[in-house]
């Protein structure tokens, strides 16, 4: 009768151990999903920023040119 028990609850706790471990590896990935997204978020941010910083600077710079070497403008 003994050995019956023994097989049984090995039986049990197997499955269990499964559930911990799946959930143990969950909550281990959740952390690095949020820093690989939390870190594209600040590149994709930091990224637009210098494009339209770069996009103003260039602006500036044609307007500049033009008035300077425009022949017809009146100063």
């Amino acid at each position: 009768m003994e050995n019956t028990t023994k097989t049984r609850g090995k039986s049990i706790s197997r499955p269990i151990m499964i559930m911990i471990m799946i959930m143990l590896l969950i909550l281990g990935f959740v952390p690095v999903i949020i820093m690989a997204v939390t870190s594209y978020m600040i590149n994709i941010d930091m990224l637009r920023e210098r494009n339209e910083l770069s996009n103003q600077s260039a602006v500036a710079t044609l307007q500049k040119a033009r008035t300077e070497t425009c022949p017809f403008r009146k100063r």
